[in-house]
């Protein structure tokens, strides 16, 4: 897989996610996602609710826009593959960078975000999520009253990550059939987590955590250490978009389903890779937000947070809906761009 197709996976997959944490706040009043735990109501909502033939597209990244998610996980593990699997580790130096990288890339956020809140004198919030710099909450958020959160919502995917770089030191280490083995076992407790009480709980932790994402780091470690690149026809990839994406889509109609309805993710995004990178225009300008993929992450939460303050925009009419999309939107492309430069001469001098 070439770098170029690597971006423009992430371009969509990040275009997914920002409209998806846009479109689901609860004010719109559009259909919730099934991505932290499984709730067939969600579906039935989301299935039988009667929309504006308007909002059909906002309803759909609402629901849907979250399994951006699952290709960044199976890239990350494609990425360290062909990166490290050819040459030797010095562990300490590997960890420490790694925690580094993420450390630089959220202090500007965390900086904002401590200072607003101890502006406003929210001091128990400040220590509440001060733990999050460690990369380590997710290990504890949602025990004891959430005593450990995410500095924002969405970067709960920080520790997550944080957790698949370190264990990728165990997984460069197995075999071709151990990945493959090592990803089908891990699903097993998925399926297996019906009978127990309280699932919505252990679904949550599972999935703020790698153990809920670890089948598709392996898989993504295996396709990079395998080089893995699917060349199908027009046609073959029209047929896997449209079957994948329904798939996508139906899977939340069935909790087993929906428990591999990540890997139909990754076969949705990639046919649909395939099909738009034929064409220049498209490839280039998915390539060049692929490539801005990690500060548009950073930077949604703080555009949502902006848009959001105002109270007069918390009308509910379509209008309304479409004029802060356009203002969430203009507002993104300027932090992150402002983000890229704070980030870039912060990694010059720590990393």
């Amino acid at each position: 897989m070439i770098k170029e197709t690597q971006n423009i996976l992430k371009g969509y997959a990040i275009l997914f996610i920002v409209l998806h944490n846009f479109c689901h706040l609860e004010q719109f009043g559009l259909p919730q996602e099934n991505e932290m735990s499984f709730s067939l109501e969600k579906w039935d909502l989301f299935i039988n609710g009667s929309y504006n033939s308007l909002m059909i597209i906002p309803s759909f990244f609402s629901f849907i826009g979250w399994c951006g998610v699952p290709v960044f996980v199976f890239l990350s593990g494609y990425g360290l593959s062909k990166k490290y699997n050819d040459k030797p580790i010095d562990i300490g130096k590997y960890i420490k960078h790694s925690y580094l990288k993420l450390l630089v890339m959220i202090l500007p956020a965390a900086i904002l975000y401590f200072s607003y809140n101890l502006i406003n004198g929210n001091i128990w919030w400040v220590s509440r999520n001060i733990f999050a710099l460690s990369f380590l909450n997710n290990l504890i958020a949602g025990i004891g009253g959430s005593f450990a959160s995410s500095i924002a919502p969405p970067y709960w995917y920080l520790g997550m990550t944080f957790q698949l770089y370190l264990f990728f030191v165990i997984a460069r280490k197995m075999n071709d059939i151990q990945l493959l083995w090592g990803a089908a076992f891990l699903m097993v407790p998925f399926f297996l987590i019906p009978s127990i009480d309280d699932n919505t709980m252990i679904l949550g932790w599972l999935r703020r955590n790698s153990f809920g994402w670890m089948p598709l780091f392996l898989y993504g470690c295996y396709c990079g250490r395998k080089n893995v690149v699917c060349n199908f026809s027009v046609i073959t990839n029209v047929g896997l978009l449209i079957v994948s994406t329904l798939f996508v889509v139906w899977s939340n109609s069935n909790y087993y389903l929906w428990c591999i309805l990540p890997i139909g993710a990754i076969v949705m995004f990639w046919s649909l890779e395939e099909l738009t990178s034929k064409n220049r225009l498209t490839a280039k300008s998915m390539d060049f937000i692929g490539r801005k993929s990690m500060y548009l992450f950073i930077a949604h939460p703080i555009s949502i947070s902006l848009i959001n303050t105002p109270p007069y925009l918390h009308d509910q009419t379509v209008i309304n809906f479409y004029y802060q999309l356009t203002l969430y939107l203009l507002s993104l492309v300027v932090i992150s761009f402002v983000y890229q430069y704070i980030h870039n001469k912060i990694s010059s001098k720590l990393l």
